[in-house]
Parts: structure tokens; C-alpha cells; sequence
């Protein structure tokens, strides 16, 4: 069974739970999960607050799919 999704929230709000989890900025997790900084921001603005599908293309989907590894992995440090 496949684990209900939540939206992260907006661009502002997933910043924030980044720097929660030790990252100092959208630009600086995506560099260190080997993604141009450009397509972290804009699949932030465009799939995070979004829990009804993934997102269409390959990379969008990698790109949430290792958002939601660090978020979650810092939500299971915090626990």
C-alpha cells in the first residue's frame, strides 16, 4: 500500500524546512544532489505544494523524490 503523500508546502516554506535539515539555501541542496539550481527552484514552485500526482517528467520526479528523502530523513533525526 502506497503511503499518503502531503505537500511540502510553498517555495518559502520548503527553504525553511531545508534549512532545518542544514542546507542554507534551495541552490546549495540542489548542488549537493547533483541538480542545476534552476530546476530544484522550479520544480519546488511547480510539484511541492502538490500531493494529488507526480510530477510529468523524469527529472521533476527525481528531484521530489530526493526532496522528500532529505525532508523526511530529517523529520526521522528530529523523532
Amino acid at each position: 500500500m502506497e503511503r499518503e503523500r502531503k505537500p511540502l508546502g510553498d517555495a518559502t516554506a520548503v527553504r525553511g524546512k531545508l534549512a532545518l535539515a542544514g542546507y542554507r539555501s534551495i541552490n546549495e541542496w540542489a548542488n549537493a544532489h547533483g541538480v542545476k539550481p534552476v530546476t530544484a527552484r522550479r520544480v519546488i514552485y511547480d510539484w511541492a505544494n502538490r500531493a494529488d500526482r507526480e510530477p510529468h517528467g523524469g527529472i521533476a520526479r527525481q528531484v521530489m523524490k530526493m526532496l522528500r528523502e532529505t525532508l523526511e530523513a530529517k523529520d526521522d533525526q528530529a523523532a
